[in-house]
């Protein structure tokens, strides 16, 4: 099978287009997305322990851009602001919305769009992530902009490097997964964005084209392929051996690192392998003098980071806005089209968008945030500066970085959301940030992250700066754009709570939070995705109109949307979060192993000793990323027999799918009681 799909990059690289085609008058662009990849993990921006010699070159040739931001800490909302040119304040997709859709073209036109409408071709290949469920797939790329598509359309398909049956890859809208399921992610992307270079200059030569590939890479299953990178451009083949799968790790590597260690750094330098034979193929092809390449990561590094120190000479990793979260290794190459350089321009991944089109002859779409940077990309006309740039996330941190090791920044690593509701703003050489925001006044911090890159020194109480935070704060609030069912801490609305009868039944209390519907289990994909309910967090309920003296029982189901078994920790607190008692033991939560099948469920004692009509309950995620509280219930403890309680679960799920609007719960999430 090697030699079969070796043969057939080899016919399409063969086609007349190595006859060097006309060149387009505007140029070709490729923009290069890694997953995870760390500011410090290659070695044109400082990595030590082992080297990037392809990506030094195109460095070298090119541009190093040092102070590029993503649009957001983590992956989806990164993907989303990219093809919209908006930052997270106006995006519809934030936070850990992870597989909600791109809005139609009508509403918000993508990068992609934007080109083919200046005639340009446009072809993805890898990660999407951004096209709601895999059923339907109602923003699939090629219904956003893209002419083709090949790889990964859900999110979490592209946390393993070897496609199969519960991470399937797709050709357009066809699953290849059995034709490629012995495929290394990073060589299959490639082969295929060389197999497109080919064609497309042998179809049409005069047509520019747009290429957006996306790797998968270095991000989590730590694996690797099966040998060493093919040699001679064109000659890669899209199949690894089977027998071989996962299996080689770079032996120019220290015998005495870990296996992590191993795997980390050849995957880096697979994609570093990746790169130099993308520079050679457009060098045979005759068209590395008009195609801009824009290689760069979606957020920070995710795993262990002090170990390569992947953050650089920055603090922060992947989900939070200290810089390291966000601070992104950048590099800008086209012999031809790229004045050589470095550049110290702060600018964000939604610039590119106007970039793009004012390279294409295009026009900006209204709505968007991004400014060209042609003029620093060209070197001709006068580049103007952002007057400032802005980031918004909620999202735990729960990896060990510098504020735990070497204890930075006064905010302790403790619990499974210790950063919650997080903005920043950026104006000339400062950012302003605050994480744990409680309201609208919680007070900013301040770093020059020019001269204190690892913003250790707080510059928030020195007076000159108070108009810069005064504008700062302004910023914070003018440029969050609320979120239909996703309320921050830091709007005046967010302290309301709604309450509603769950339903008219016995036995059933009401509850008190914000308005959420039950996911329908028999779909793919989670509808919390994009609710208050975030992925990853921890949430609070308020649960009122219990019988004085009575003794109560709760009962609550999960869902694990990734198949995977996860253990989460309940506690039940009085209403004023006082008293708080574990109702399920740290860990021993059974967690569902099955197939997406049905939520599962548990029913314990309210412990004695809590008072009062209403309670509060706390679900910790302590294990995991995917399984997800669905529903909660509160009976009285005579109301329920032994055995009854399948009966009743029937019960209420017959009330949900006959109710006029839906079965209503109404979650609190992180803040608590108002």
């Amino acid at each position: 099978m090697r030699r079969l799909l070796s043969v057939l990059v080899l016919v399409a690289l063969s086609l007349p287009a190595l006859a060097q085609p006309a060149k387009p008058q505007r140029p070709n662009i490729i923009f290069v997305l890694c997953d995870d990849l760390g500011y410090g993990d290659i070695s044109p921006f400082g990595q030590k322990r082992f080297s990037t010699p392809n990506l030094e070159t195109l460095a070298a040739e090119g541009q190093k851009w040092t102070q590029h931001y993503a649009s957001s800490p983590v992956c989806v909302p990164t993907r989303a602001c990219l093809m919209l040119g908006k930052h997270t304040g106006h995006s519809p997709i934030r936070d850990h919305q992870f597989d909600r859709a791109l809005p139609e073209l009508a509403e918000a036109p993508t990068m992609a769009s934007v080109l083919k409408a200046a005639g340009y071709a446009t072809y993805s290949v890898g990660k999407w992530g951004i096209g709601g469920g895999k059923k339907d797939m109602p923003a699939h790329p090629e219904k956003r902009g893209f002419d083709h598509w090949f790889g990964l359309y859900g999110h979490s398909d592209g946390h393993v490097h070897y496609p199969d049956t519960q991470h399937p890859i797709f050709e357009g809208t066809k699953d290849v997964t059995e034709q490629f399921k012995d495929s290394y992610s990073t060589d299959l992307y490639t082969a295929k964005a060389k197999a497109y270079i080919a064609e497309q200059t042998a179809k049409n030569p005069k047509q520019p084209f747009f290429l957006y590939l996306a790797y998968i890479a270095p991000h989590m299953a730590y694996q690797v392929p099966d040998g060493p990178y093919p040699t001679g451009g064109v000659s890669l083949p899209l199949m690894t051996n089977p027998a071989q799968k996962n299996a080689w790790l770079d032996p120019t590597l220290p015998a005495e690192w870990t296996d992590w260690e191993k795997r980390y750094a050849t995957m880096i330098r697979r994609l570093d392998a990746a790169m130099g034979d993308l520079r050679a193929t457009l060098q045979k092809q005759g068209l590395d003098k008009n195609t801009l390449i824009v290689f760069t990561s979606d957020n920070g590094p995710a795993k262990d980071p002090q170990v390569f120190r992947s953050w650089g000479p920055h603090d922060g990793f992947k989900r939070d806005l200290y810089e390291g979260g966000m601070r992104e290794p950048t590099i800008v190459w086209g012999p031809g089209v790229v004045k050589p350089g470095a550049v110290s321009l702060p600018s964000a991944h939604y610039d590119w968008l106007a970039t793009f089109a004012e390279l294409a002859g295009a026009k900006v779409p209204s709505g968007t945030d991004g400014l060209s940077l042609a003029a620093s990309v060209t070197g001709k006309g006068v580049q103007k500066p952002h007057d400032f740039l802005y980031w918004e996330f909620h999202g735990p941190s729960n990896l060990k970085t510098d504020r735990e090791v070497l204890g930075r920044h006064g905010f302790p690593n403790t619990g499974p959301d210790p950063w919650g509701d997080q903005q920043a703003v950026r104006i000339g050489d400062f950012v302003g940030l605050r994480v744990q925001i409680k309201d609208a006044s919680t007070p900013l911090k301040l770093y020059n992250v020019v001269t204190d890159p690892h913003e250790d020194h707080d510059l928030a109480g020195d007076p000159k700066h108070a108009t810069l935070l005064a504008r700062m704060k302004a910023l914070m609030a003018s440029e969050h754009t609320p979120q239909p069912g996703n309320p921050r801490s830091y709007e005046a609305e967010a302290k309301a709570i709604v309450t509603t009868a769950v339903s008219s039944g016995p036995g059933i209390t009401t509850l008190a939070g914000r308005a959420y519907t039950p996911p329908d289990f028999t779909t793919e994909v989670a509808p919390w995705f994009g609710s208050s309910v975030q992925h990853h967090s921890s949430v609070e309920l308020l649960i009122s109109g219990l019988a004085p003296g009575k003794a109560h029982k709760i009962g609550f189901s999960w869902w694990d949307w990734g198949g995977r078994g996860r253990t989460q920790r309940v506690r039940v607190a009085n209403a004023d979060g006082t008293g708080a008692v574990g109702v399920v033991p740290d860990t021993e939560l059974p967690a569902w192993k099955g197939k997406r099948q049905k939520p599962q469920e548990l029913v314990v004692d309210i412990p004695s000793g809590l008072s009062g009509t209403a309670l509060k309950v706390l679900i910790d995620r302590i294990v995991g990323p995917n399984a997800l509280l669905c529903e909660l219930w509160v009976y009285e403890a005579e109301a329920i027999k032994p055995g009854k309680l399948e009966g009743e679960a029937a019960r209420i799920e017959q009330l949900r799918k006959s109710a006029p609007t839906g079965f209503e719960l109404l979650f609190y999430s992180d803040l608590g009681e108002k």
